[in-house]
This record gives C-alpha cells, structure tokens and sequence, in this order.
C-alpha cells in the first residue's frame, strides 16, 4: 500500500479547472454579498460600500439583494474564471525540477 507522500503526481502539476474555479468565485462572492446584505438588513453600523460595488438600490433592500446577488455571482464567476485561465497560462514559470 503506497502513502499519499508517494504518488507521482503532483498537484501542482494539474492545471485549474476555469469552470471549477469559476463556480467557486461565483458562490464565494455571492455568500459575502449576501452576508454583507443580511447586516445592513438588520442595521449593523457599518458602510456597506461592499454592497455599493454591485447595486445603487438601498443596502438593506429586497432588490439590492436581487440585483447585487446576481451581480457578485456573475464577478465572482468572471474573476475566478480569468485567476484560473491565467495560473494555466504562467505555468511556463515553474522551476524544472517540477515539471
């Protein structure tokens, strides 16, 4: 039986999924709009000038849930997508002893 120290792969070896990691950015970006959203529903006393970055609907409303959650899934999703597009690009720059 061979431990995980032996495998010959070697994870950074793989390239990123673009779509894996661009879910990924959608649903983190999403989760923090959203909890950024619930605050300034309940009044915590803070900005909320995250909120401003995807909506100009009033912070804590039903609408600037809606327009701004689907704004953060949509960046989330662009950003992760082009994070994962460009490690795969740069892989070029890993020393040899890895290739």
């Amino acid at each position: 039986m061979t431990g995980a120290t032996d495998s010959p792969i070697v994870e950074s070896r793989l390239p990123l999924s673009v779509g894996r990691l661009s879910l990924t950015g959608a649903m983190s970006l999403f989760v923090v709009y959203a909890a950024c959203w619930a605050g300034a529903a309940v009044g915590v006393p803070v900005t909320h000038a995250f909120i401003g970055l995807f909506t100009s609907f009033a912070v804590g409303s039903l609408a600037a849930l809606c327009v701004g959650g689907a704004w953060a899934l949509l960046a989330g999703g662009f950003t992760g997508a082009v994070v994962a597009a460009i490690y795969n690009m740069v892989k070029f720059m890993e020393p040899p002893s890895a290739k």
